[in-house]
């Protein structure tokens, strides 16, 4: 077989901050090498840029916060999930074996204002608030709400609170005062940062380069994902990439 030539997608990323993922690595481990990711801001201002690999469904899931953990996974199929309630300190968990940056919701029912929400990450021994927050959730209108926060740097493995005592990752999202409305989504999407940057200029953008003899290797599933700090229909994110022999 002939050495395989890169391939180029150039995706306008039209009306997401950070959602759809381009290309998607098939079944089966690093399936894909990923060699150069460009990320261009076209929202008119200076913003944020980022880069994630967007992570398999399978790799996270997604619990009820308060007593019994209920399973609210379902949202991963598209089914509409209640996943804060209108009651204080009700909220959500999202579980993954690796350490991820972003969450993402398509939200289909708001909070109906009057919510305020704490971002927490497990310390090892407690719920402990995040820190340098990027992007935060809000839940007061409908559409697609992003979160984007560093890698805290004490993050620590948690058993699982779905009972199958696996040692994961967890991010909880509370409503501290809960809102009118039981807040409602359809789909649920998970990032793990490559790049980001602050300030970039409209037009300009942030690349990332990988060398040959050591590209990115995504694992079935996952893709790249371009992170904006707002949406515009002329954002854009380009990706060379082949596939691994």
């Amino acid at each position: 077989m002939g050495r395989q030539r890169l391939q180029v997608e150039n995706y306008n990323y039209a009306g997401e901050q950070a959602r759809l993922g381009v290309p998607t690595s098939a079944a089966g481990d690093n399936q894909l090498e990923i060699h150069r990711i460009r990320v261009r801001n076209s929202t008119g201002s200076a913003g944020l840029l980022g880069a994630c690999i967007k992570l398999s469904s399978a790799n996270y899931e997604l619990y009820a916060a308060e007593t019994g953990n209920a399973d609210l996974n379902a949202i991963k199929d598209g089914t509409t999930t209640s996943i804060v309630d209108n009651d204080n300190n009700d909220g959500f968990i999202v579980e993954s074996p690796d350490k991820f940056n972003l969450i993402g919701f398509d939200v289909t029912q708001a909070d109906g204002g009057g919510a305020t929400y704490a971002f927490q990450y497990w310390n090892g021994s407690s719920w402990t608030a995040l820190t340098g927050i990027q992007l935060g959730v809000s839940f007061s209108a409908t559409g697609s709400e992003v979160m984007l926060c560093p890698t805290q740097l004490d993050w620590a493995q948690a058993t699982s609170v779905s009972g199958s005592g696996a040692s994961v990752y967890a991010l909880r999202v509370i409503a501290t005062t809960a809102g009118v409305a039981v807040v409602q989504a359809n789909d649920l999407w998970v990032g793990r940062l490559i790049e980001f940057s602050e300030g970039v200029a409209d037009n300009a953008f942030i690349e990332v380069e990988f060398s040959s003899g050591e590209p990115l290797l995504l694992k079935g599933g996952e893709s790249i994902m371009p992170v904006f700090a707002s949406a515009n229909n002329d954002n854009s994110v380009s990706v060379h990439y082949k596939f691994n022999e």
